[in-house]
């Protein structure tokens, strides 16, 4: 199967189709399909490759604007996730999921495994190369007791979705922007492979 690294590089022109011209203001670029569609027709100052009118920041960044940004003032693609991110980065750093932790890590400080990470704490006993091996096993069996005891999973699970409900009632108007947005683009590439 060939890979990226096998491909051949790409000739100045085919860099300038995908990519744009590589002297390239990232800042100059369309935000949106709209913003390109009102640019004026003149190819003077665009850029041309084998005498045709490239799109600003090339095929690459049309494809994403039509996709992800018709208008301008699109919700971000990645607006759900950053939401996401943001209860999440709440809640670890909420005092009762910081006690819960404690405890689920002194919990397994008293079986020989001394870690302070919930999320991954193979990571921190080096298991990267056996993650099905005893000693894994072990420490996973174990894990699963220390959330248990210290209720770390109750505990977590309550204070993150307080904090989704919060983020989702902040963002409800947003949220139904991006929900109509998601079918609107999902529409668009159903038509793009019929």
């Amino acid at each position: 199967m060939a890979t990226q690294a096998d491909d051949p590089p790409l000739g100045e022109d085919e860099a300038a189709v995908f990519n744009g011209p590589e002297e390239l203001d990232p800042d100059s670029l369309p935000n949106s399909q709209e913003e390109v569609d009102d640019l004026p027709a003149s190819t003077s100052n665009a850029n041309l490759v084998n005498g045709l009118v490239v799109p600003p920041g090339g095929c690459i960044r049309e494809s994403f604007l039509k996709l992800y940004a018709p208008r301008a003032g699109a919700v971000d693609i990645l607006f759900t996730q950053d939401l996401e991110r943001e209860s999440f980065a709440r809640s670890r750093a909420d005092s009762r999921v910081k006690d819960a932790a404690s405890a689920w890590s002194a919990c397994m400080g008293r079986s020989g495994y001394e870690v302070s990470d919930p999320m991954n704490p193979g990571r921190e006993l080096n298991l990267a190369e056996d993650l099905s091996g005893e000693k894994a096993t072990a420490i996973a069996v174990q894990d699963v007791e220390c959330k248990k005891r210290a209720n770390l999973i109750k505990i977590w699970f309550a204070v993150e979705s307080s904090y989704q409900h919060e983020v989702i009632k902040r963002e409800a108007d947003t949220l139904k922007r991006a929900k109509a947005e998601h079918h609107e683009r999902i529409r668009f590439a159903e038509s793009l492979v019929k």
